[in-house]
């Protein structure tokens, strides 16, 4: 990965907990983050309807906002007068009243990869009982890997 890549990617996990702290009613960090790698578009819908799937059966409004940071990119590429655009921009979130919720968005750099954060809202421990919900699920699909505590998602080496 070049300087510039690991710089943008750091960038986009920087964004992402931003994006994630406002998505949250508590305005509180993910109390988890995990890194999926998707090989291709096709596994990215998949992605998707299993997003819709699981707003479904656990009763949660998902939000896709996909399209509005799409935008938000091309206005700030445009005041920076560099291209921060990409082809596929993520950002998509689940949420309940009381806050518990996931939101995911992409990291940028061309790839597949997208991160996942899980806010508690009121309910902390229907919240970690959730996240282990969603996690199991997603892992009979995919290969996850969880972000350590405290620290930024680093990308996930099948994805470079």
């Amino acid at each position: 990965m070049t300087k510039f890549s690991t710089l943008i990617f750091r960038l986009a996990s920087i964004l992402f907990l931003v994006a994630a702290e406002g998505c949250f009613p508590s305005g509180k960090r993910p109390f988890l983050i995990v890194e999926v790698c998707l090989t291709n578009e096709l596994e990215l819908q998949a992605f998707k309807a299993e997003l819709q799937s699981i707003s479904s059966t656990e009763n949660m409004q998902l939000v896709d906002g996909s399209e509005r940071t799409r935008r938000e990119l091309e206005e700030i590429s445009r005041q920076l007068g560099r291209d921060l655009t990409r082809p596929q921009v993520i950002n998509i979130g689940l949420h309940r009243d009381d806050g518990v919720g996931l939101s995911v968005a992409d990291v940028g750099g061309g790839s597949h990869e997208l991160v996942i954060g899980f806010g508690e809202g009121s309910n902390p421990e229907d919240a970690r009982r959730f996240a282990s919900r969603v996690v199991a699920r997603l892992e009979q699909k995919w290969s996850l890997e969880t972000v350590d505590p405290g620290k930024g998602a680093t990308g996930m080496k099948e994805c470079r």
